[in-house]
């Protein structure tokens, strides 16, 4: 399988994800422009429930209050106050979108509060586990912001320049598909690819995906 793909293909593996998405129950769905000619991007929202700045300084407010004692710290519901004291409930729009410079797909990711508030530059960078690497300069060679290609409104995004370097490495070789319909292949392609870069925005696939595949695979 080519580390690069054309828009064509795209599609098609955009739908075979979907598919095999919606038998695992997750929550990715296939949108559709009303542009001509139209066009397709995967996108997936979830409501995490993180430490960010703003929840960092109502824990630290709501600590002084128990050290003063005004504040029980005996019973289950406090414990609960104390965690949604000192987290924030985060929305994270992904969306999966095709680069036709760099012929490979793109994550682009929106971050904000459930009030609509987006999150702060710092809280951004939180997403990216630790083992990448401490916040330095390098950081921006990971994720950027840009205008949303489809929706012209700032996104962040990871820079698809080394997409297509790094699935070589792990892909077999290169060999045509055919724009037929979902396949096996079509899938495959695109869990390679969200497994690879899906977790430097805390985006992480649920094993049940190779599960789903591995189990299709015996059967046939």
């Amino acid at each position: 399988m080519a580390s690069t793909i054309t828009y064509d293909q795209f599609e098609v593996y955009a739908k075979g994800f979907v598919a095999l998405s919606d038998k695992v129950g997750d929550s990715w769905e296939l949108r559709t422009t009303n542009s001509v000619p139209a066009v397709v991007y995967l996108v997936k929202t979830v409501t995490q429930v993180v430490e960010t700045s703003d929840s960092k300084q109502r824990c630290s407010e709501y600590d002084s209050l128990v050290e003063e004692d005004l504040v029980e710290e005996s019973d289950d519901a406090t414990v609960q106050q104390d965690i949604l004291q000192c987290h924030s409930s985060v929305r994270l729009e992904y969306h999966v979108v095709y680069s036709v410079s760099y012929e490979v797909p793109t994550l682009y990711l929106n971050a904000s509060y459930t009030s609509g508030k987006s999150l702060a530059m710092n809280d951004i960078w939180k997403l990216i586990p630790s083992f990448y690497g401490p916040p330095t300069s390098a950081k921006w060679e990971i994720l950027s912001q840009q205008d949303h290609p489809i929706l012209n409104r700032p996104f962040y995004y990871i820079h698809p320049c080394h997409t297509a370097t790094a699935l070589s490495a792990v892909l077999s070789q290169p060999k045509d598909i055919p724009v037929i319909g979902a396949t096996p292949e079509s899938t495959n392609y695109i869990l390679t690819w969200l497994s690879m870069f899906g977790p430097l925005v805390g985006l992480n696939l649920s094993l049940k995906y190779c599960n789903t595949i591995h189990s299709t695979a015996i059967s046939k």
